[in-house]
């Protein structure tokens, strides 16, 4: 990684000079430097030039009290345009959530050695150690529940852990898991962790050049600041899409209720809780799981989130009949995604389902036609189709920016625990395990499969591959613009694990087309990824590389020098103010489920591979494998009575 401090050197671009603290053209004085204090004395006014009317006391957005008040400026001959943008913008109010949305949105710590940054956290300010240590830290992947940064927080409270853990504080933490995308020095470098300084400092700072800041308006400010790029100093905006990332800290007109009935609130259905929480039109109407131990957890979640309490039930089949319900959340296990969004389509509702869309080929096919046939919003969980950084990256690549692609591959590597080996008992009363099984065979009930080692066994799951895979060979394939494979290999095993475990522990796919190879791997006890990333997608092209770890993307040319650099960009709630977007338009979502259909066909194919040790040769037109009459019978699967997938 690139020092932050040569970064700032060698970019040319505007954002540069504001850190850097270089004048602008026209700039009256080099720097201004505005200071925001935790208690500002009553009746004490920022000196704001020539003029010093007071500010207007108007919040700077919804749920934010702090006003311009809560400001000082320090600067001299400040021209009155550089007064009036700081006071107030029309769409926008500047300075604040410029703060708050840009820069503490995008990373999580800074060098305070800069001067650039200094954010306050309820135990004090968080900063890193050493100069080089500038970096984006992502937030955990939402499909590992089991993971946690490597890096310690160290003397932060609860609520400063929470930004580095899981929401799942149910599922097993063991001592060396890792997230994709996790540094393992926590902070960009290996000598680098978590420190908290200073803990009765009241500043927040940001420096900016006055005339660059008289001259910006919120837009020209932060997608010049999201283009911050290394080694040639382009600029590439990933804001210029990003609009929708900012709609939380907006004036927003009203929109009317969505009311939801969410299906699995056990791991992801309340994660994505966190996130409908930031949309007021969203109304949770029903929690629905068959484990009644999980409903508590999720509606105090919600109602402290200062929402409704929503009823509950264990079969969501009763919120289906509830009229006034809007869409159906499914964040049940894979094999209930295609059952329940064909029936929640059929009762009228529209549909949220997670990745992957469904259980086997079959079940994706049948979900776009109930999608068509009823006319419903499915939209897929894939949120890296809303992400601007990901769009644009879909666009550089299709314009031929990079040449002609010739080779993708995409992976993931962690430390997942052992679930062991169990005999099949009662299930627990609070559990209707018949119910749970749902549409899958009913074998008994094992005590180490539920509520997330599902995933590794085929009545449930789709392993690795489905459950992580979906992710990289979706954007894989959004890359390429390809549709299907012709030509299906896979290779791996079961070679770490002794348990109950039956999907591939190491697994690598690779999918033929007549000019282009892609390749999937992943490895679930090793926590050494490639090119320094636990999750990528890296395409490799007749005029460079570009490498992404799923937030923001990096070209390189022939010679291995960095041409162009993109930042991450909100995927989350952009996919959904997506979604409520479309159930308005009734038009089809970024991640509509033929085309996840499309995506998840590359997992299921990999695993009909691996598990007939054979050659799949596929035909994408009518969706069928041609002479293989094993790896045919795993296009589909047999259903319990009462639990069949409709013909329609």
């Amino acid at each position: 990684m690139l020092c932050p401090s040569k970064v700032i050197e060698n970019s040319t671009s505007d954002v540069a000079r504001v850190i850097r603290g270089s004048p602008a053209p026209g700039c009256v004085s080099p720097v201004l430097r505005m200071r925001r204090k935790r208690n500002r004395s009553p009746g004490v006014s920022a000196g704001f030039g020539p003029d010093t009317s007071p500010p207007p006391a108007t919040p700077f957005s919804s749920g934010n009290s702090s006003s311009m008040a809560d400001w000082s400026v320090d600067g001299v001959g400040l021209h009155p345009a550089t007064q009036t943008q700081i006071r107030q913008s029309q769409n926008h109010p500047a300075v604040e959530n410029q703060l708050d949305n840009l820069v503490q949105r995008r990373f999580r710590c800074f060098d305070n050695g800069m001067g650039l940054v200094r954010r306050r956290s309820t135990a004090g300010d968080v900063g890193c150690r050493g100069r080089d240590t500038i970096r984006n830290f992502p937030r955990p992947e939402e499909d590992f529940p089991d993971a946690r940064p490597l890096a310690k927080p160290g003397n932060l409270d609860n609520r400063d852990k929470s930004a580095f853990s899981s929401s799942d504080d149910s599922s097993p933490v063991g001592e060396a898991r890792a997230a994709p995308g996790f540094p393992r020095g926590g902070c960009g470098t290996t000598r680098s962790r978590w420190i908290s300084s200073d803990p009765v400092d009241p500043w927040t700072e940001l420096l900016l050049p006055e005339a660059a800041m008289s001259a910006w308006n919120r837009r020209h400010f932060l997608s010049a600041a999201s283009g911050l790029t290394l080694g040639s100093g382009r600029t590439s905006s990933l804001l210029a899409q990003d609009e929708k990332a900012q709609t939380e800290a907006e004036p927003q007109p009203k929109r009317e209720p969505v009311r939801l009935a969410l299906m699995g609130v056990n791991g992801r259905g309340r994660q994505l809780m966190s996130v409908l929480a930031r949309f007021p039109e969203a109304e949770i109407a029903w929690i629905c799981d068959p484990d009644t131990q999980t409903w508590d957890p999720a509606v105090k979640q919600w109602t402290e989130a200062g929402r409704p309490a929503p009823q509950t039930t264990q079969d969501f089949r009763k919120a289906l009949d509830d009229k006034s319900v809007d869409v159906l959340v499914c964040a049940a296990p894979d094999h209930w995604h295609a059952l329940a969004t064909v029936w929640a389509c059929q009762a009228g509702k529209d549909v949220y389902v997670e990745k992957p869309c469904c259980h086997n080929p079959v079940e994706g096919r049948r979900m776009i036609e109930a999608a068509r046939k009823y006319q419903r919003v499915v939209q897929v969980g894939t949120q890296r189709r809303s992400a601007p950084d990901m769009q644009a990256l879909a666009e550089y690549l299709q314009s031929g920016k990079l040449g002609q692609v010739k080779f993708v591959r995409t992976w993931i590597t962690s430390v997942r625990p052992s679930i062991g080996k169990v005999a099949v008992s009662a299930p627990p009363e609070h559990l209707d395990y018949s119910l749970w099984a749902g549409p899958g065979p009913d074998r008994g009930y094992k005590s180490n499969l539920v509520h997330y080692h599902w995933h590794w066994r085929w009545d449930f799951g789709t392993g690795e591959c489905g459950n992580n895979g979906i992710h990289g060979l979706d954007v894989a394939r959004w890359g390429t613009g390809v549709d299907a494979p012709t030509r299906v290999t896979c290779g791996g095993g079961r070679y770490y694990f002794e348990d109950d475990q039956e999907t591939p522990d190491t697994q690598l796919a690779t999918f033929e087309f007549p000019d282009l190879c892609i390749q999937w791997e992943h490895r679930t006890w090793s926590p050494r990824g490639l090119d320094g990333e636990t999750f990528g997608v890296e395409f490799y092209g007749t005029e460079g590389t570009l490498l992404t770890n799923g937030r923001g993307w990096t070209v390189y040319d022939p010679k291995n020098a960095v041409v162009q650099k993109v930042e991450p960009g909100e995927s989350d709630a952009n996919h959904w103010r997506n979604f409520f977007d479309c159930l308005k338009t009734r038009s089809l979502p970024n991640a509509d489920i033929e085309i996840n259909h499309k995506s998840t066909m590359f997992c299921h194919l990999a695993n009909i591979a691996w598990r007939t040790g054979s050659v799949v040769n596929y035909d994408g037109a009518t969706e069928t494998i041609s002479n293989n009459p094993a790896a045919s019978a795993l296009l589909g699967r047999q259903y319990r009575k009462g639990f069949e997938l409709p013909v329609l």
